[in-house]
């Protein structure tokens, strides 16, 4: 991963989407990657991503 630091941003709600969704799956599938993007975040597609 690159040093260079980007400041990433969820919403509360968006946190909950996100941790809901992981825990709703048998095998989840998450990735660091999903949150190394600068700025607000779109947790909809992160929830769809795991």
């Amino acid at each position: 991963m690159d040093t260079e630091i980007n400041i990433s941003l969820l919403t509360a709600e968006g946190l909950k989407k996100i941790y809901d969704a992981y825990r709703s799956k048998r095998r989840p599938n998450f990735s660091a990657k999903l949150l190394t993007k600068g700025g607000l975040l779109k947790a909809e597609l992160i929830a769809k991503n795991i």
